[in-house]
């Protein structure tokens, strides 16, 4: 996986910064140690110089080798002139002894301490009285046990800053991909969003500001993919709104010529044979009032009612009536309940018989095998509605019930346009009332369909 860029701009100037600190830190801590040791063992000659400079132990060979051995130094007395070398517990160095500064006239010579040919050296004047036989105590002592130790310090000053370097670095990986991981992956998400994939969503289980960002961020891609569906789906009935009203604009023609010849027929029929043709007539009438909504909601037009007072059981017997031959050759058992008394509604009656037919239809194309369609019509005297609910043993739908919402059911038959539903949704919204769709006590769909008895209103939105 390709590290982000913002990951290296985070952690290589950390580094740099902790690698130099930590180099700085080990030459001052080295630096400063050794300066330590070399100051201390300075004092430390500087002490012993003091108290042989003021009498309290004699200056005896035997003595001053036992405390050189003590100090691991060498121990001098000069002569009077501080320059020639007395008496010494061991070898100077020429080297060391040519560097020898240049001492003060008077008694009170000052304490000279310096550093040459690997040695420090400490000379301290004696006092008048204290022996005559030398001017000077020079004591000095080799600086290589001192550098051996600043070298081991020195080692292990720098495994330490190395293993925190490393640990530092370490840390800061693991802070750095803590904040870049989760901006990769919603770099990847918004990448992905912008392919068109709607189905993407970014997993951040974190109580922060990214987890905020990432829950935002899935909320906004799930609104946009209903926004896209919404949109496809508002393009796929426009374009079919426009093939309807092409279609309806078709069939007026033929259909009035239809109409003619039936009108013309029914004169020359006998009068026990009359029944029929009338029944074709108005239904024809009502494929008219049809085509004359599709055009009219295809030129914008709002639906319009032709609301009369009508007996609601009558027309739920009426349009039962028609599919009655062709349930029972599909082997689909018809029954219809009619609730006594029903009272009068003024209601648009071939519009509701639109709405019944089309649930007619839906629950026929869900029996292909045959089954049980019960249709019934009651009043509710809580609501004062009209209840007309059509039941079917169908495989069903979303035992949830819901209220049915104009466009959001496509149709699952082979082909079907997913406008029965919609369209009878807006003809039941007309009336004032609504279609819910749930499960029915037959164990298939169930739609209820409730009118008021009066509405005020007359038209949908």
């Amino acid at each position: 996986m390709r590290r982000p860029r913002i990951h290296r701009r985070f952690l290589w100037p950390f580094i740099a910064f902790i690698v130099s600190g930590a180099l700085v830190a080990w030459l001052l801590g080295n630096l400063m140690y050794a300066a330590t040791l070399e100051r201390r063992l300075t004092d430390q000659l500087e002490h012993a110089a003091g108290v042989l400079a003021d009498g309290a132990l004699p200056l005896t060979p035997g003595l001053l080798a036992r405390l050189a051995r003590l100090l691991r130094a060498n121990i001098a007395l000069l002569g009077k002139d501080h320059a020639g070398v007395t008496f010494s517990t061991a070898p100077i160095p020429a080297a060391l002894f040519r560097t020898l500064p240049a001492s003060d006239a008077g008694p009170a010579a000052p304490v000279v301490a310096f550093k040459a040919a690997g040695f420090v050296a400490v000379r301290r004047a004696l006092p008048a009285g204290r022996d005559d036989r030398y001017g000077a105590i020079l004591i000095t002592a080799d600086l290589s046990d001192i550098r051996r130790a600043s070298r081991r310090s020195a080692l292990w000053l720098g495994l330490a800053a190395m293993a925190a370097v490393v640990g530092l670095t370490w840390l800061l990986h693991r802070i750095g991909r803590s904040i870049t991981q989760p901006v990769e992956a919603l770099s990847r998400m918004a990448e992905a969003i912008a392919r068109g994939e709607r189905d993407v969503r970014v997993r951040v289980e974190r109580d922060d500001e990214f987890g905020e960002v990432a829950s935002a961020l899935n909320a906004m891609t799930e609104r946009l993919a209903r926004y896209e569906q919404e949109m496809v789906r508002q393009d796929r009935m426009a374009a079919l709104g426009n093939m309807a009203a092409r279609i309806a604009h078709e069939i007026r023609n033929p259909l009035t010529a239809i109409k003619l010849n039936v009108q013309l027929l029914t004169e020359d029929l006998p009068p026990d044979r009359r029944a029929t043709v009338v029944t074709l007539e108005r239904e024809m009438d009502r494929l008219e009032l049809i085509v004359a909504g599709v055009l009219s909601q295809a030129q914008g037009a709002p639906t319009r009612l032709e609301r009369c007072a009508i007996d609601p059981g009558r027309l739920v017997s009426e349009t039962t009536a028609l599919f009655e031959a062709q349930f029972k050759h599909q082997g689909i058992d018809l029954q219809t309940r009619l609730a006594e008394p029903l009272p009068e509604a003024r209601l648009d009656p071939d519009r509701l018989k639109q709405v019944l037919l089309n649930l007619l239809v839906n629950a026929r194309d869900a029996l292909p095998d045959g089954g049980r369609v019960l249709v019934t019509c009651r009043h509710d005297p809580d609501t004062a509605d009209i209840v007309i609910t059509v039941a079917d043993d169908g495989p069903g739908l979303d035992p949830t019930p819901r209220a049915l919402r104009v466009g959001t059911d496509t149709s699952t038959k082979p082909m079907g346009l997913g406008l029965g539903l919609p369209l009878s949704r807006e003809l039941v919204a007309a009336h004032g009332g609504t279609l819910i769709l749930g499960r029915s006590t037959l164990g298939g769909v169930q739609a209820d369909v409730r009118l008021p008895l009066d509405a005020t209103h007359t038209e949908a939105e």
